[in-house]
């Protein structure tokens, strides 16, 4: 295919990640650490359940023991993929330019948030204005090109390609049109505790939210369309303060790590109840397909409550297998005579 950033290369690049490897990789290593491709992380599935990816360096036993297994052949095909990357999407000179933006980040504006005691302050401003706006353009725009889920006006994909086309001369008026807020949970303790954090997409449209470990990043199509939602507390009554747009300095909410946990909780809380409803309309459809009736409350409600019995909160106990074993042992205890 074509290079969707410079319309005239081949894109023949292996392993562009389109979410930056070294702001995310921390939450995808089991202990937090930086190592390249290590490490277990959890995605949830359009269809409700959890799904487990590993990545190809991981140690052996240490994934075993996590699993309580051994991976499949299909867990196996997919740890050959590096997370929230891409092969033959960009060309050489397209990944070039997104590696100097992100590595001049990684070097001057990462120390900022990552190794500097931000413990008392609400927020940090930052000066150097392109290269802040550049760095999170091309997460959005990437993401956009790379993630189907994602649904972004072709006009807003084609606004940002220029712009990161013209990254070195584009007019800071340009820069800074698309309005953009940017959240660090701050995260204290031992580096396995970035592991809590996520990483992945919510498409609300307007805005579009993107979680990188300890940064959230939300962007919103026009001025216009700036519009609050408190987002499980990650967005307060100061939120219009931190969209930055026609900005002098780019400004960064800090949240603290009682705040980032209480986020966290919230979201995982949020999502729970979207699995549940997905678990109860499952059941509800196979009941009548099986045994041809609907399925009496108090039988749903036993299942849920059955589904849901997971006192260790093993992110595992939600992965398709899990829940399908539940199920049938569920439905031959509970079918009707």
């Amino acid at each position: 295919m074509t290079c969707p950033l410079c319309q005239q290369r081949e894109g023949n690049k292996k392993n562009t990640h389109y979410l930056t490897d070294g702001i995310i990789r921390p939450c995808l290593n089991l202990n937090g650490g930086t190592e390249r491709e290590k490490g277990l992380y959890f995605n949830m599935s359009t269809q409700g359940y959890i799904e487990m990816n590993f990545q190809r360096a991981t140690n052996v036993e240490e994934l075993e023991k996590e699993l309580g297994r051994a991976p499949n052949d299909e867990e196996i095909e997919r740890a050959k993929q590096n997370a929230y990357a891409v092969d033959n999407v960009f060309c050489n000179h397209c990944e070039d330019i997104f590696s100097s933006i992100e590595d001049e980040f990684i070097s001057t504006i990462l120390p900022k948030f990552r190794e500097a005691d931000i413990s008392s302050t609400p927020r940090v401003e930052l000066e150097d204005v392109r290269l802040s706006r550049l760095f999170w353009l091309i997460q959005f725009w990437r993401s956009a090109v790379c993630a189907s889920q994602l649904k972004i006006t072709p006009a807003t994909i084609e606004e940002v390609r220029q712009i990161i086309l013209d990254h070195s001369s584009a007019a800071i008026e340009e820069l800074t049109a698309i309005p953009i807020s940017v959240t660090y949970l701050r995260t204290e303790g031992e580096p396995h505790k970035m592991t809590n954090n996520f990483v992945g997409f919510i498409d609300r449209k307007n805005p579009l939210i993107i979680f990188m470990c300890d940064f959230v990043l939300q962007v919103f199509d026009s001025e216009e369309k700036i519009a609050f939602e408190e987002m499980f507390g990650l967005n307060d009554s100061d939120f219009r303060e931190y969209v930055n747009h026609k900005e002098k300095k780019f400004k960064v909410k800090v949240l603290s790590d009682t705040s980032r946990k209480e986020f966290l909780e919230k979201y995982k809380l949020d999502e729970a109840h979207h699995r549940l409803k997905h678990y109860a309309a499952a059941m509800s459809k196979l009941w009548v397909q099986l045994f041809g009736r609907t399925v009496p409350p108090a039988t749903l409600q036993r299942y849920i409550d059955e589904l849901t019995n997971n006192p260790e909160h093993d992110i595992l106990h939600y992965s398709k297998a899990n829940v399908l074993k539940i199920t049938h042992e569920f439905i031959q205890r509970n079918a009707p005579c």
